[in-house]
């Protein structure tokens, strides 16, 4: 592991994995910090537009991963997600981010006893 310590023009901190190879130490292909936050950014746009998609047709979407409405699961399963290639692990922690920055919340509906809730945009 290479770690920048410090970088006048760039990110401190960031880490580069290298492997040794015939005398020279080479960066392991992997997702570049733009590349993620893209990827990242790509997910949470997906996440949001399929929970629009939902809660217009009137398919309340829940945030509990026990529940059989779970927010990640169904989209995973969407055409949009698969030709995207994004996995519900990218989803929950889309979703996850979304719950961080506001943009998404928890609303109450149905009777009151009943402690049921769905995902909204805020």
């Amino acid at each position: 592991m290479l770690e920048v310590m410090k970088s006048n023009y760039g990110p401190a901190g960031e880490t580069i994995t290298l492997k040794w190879n015939k005398g020279l130490f080479l960066p392991v292909a992997g997702m570049s910090s733009f590349q993620r936050a893209a990827a990242e950014r790509t997910a949470e746009d997906l996440f949001l537009s399929l929970l629009d998609g939902f809660n217009q047709r009137g398919n309340n979407i829940c945030a509990k991963p026990s529940a059989r409405n779970y927010a990640p699961t169904l989209f995973a399963k969407e055409k949009q997600a698969k030709q995207a290639g994004i996995r519900k692990a990218d989803l929950e922690a889309a979703m996850h981010r979304l719950f961080e920055a506001s943009k998404i919340g928890i609303q109450p509906y149905g009777s009151p006893c009943r402690d049921l809730t769905k995902l909204v945009r805020k």
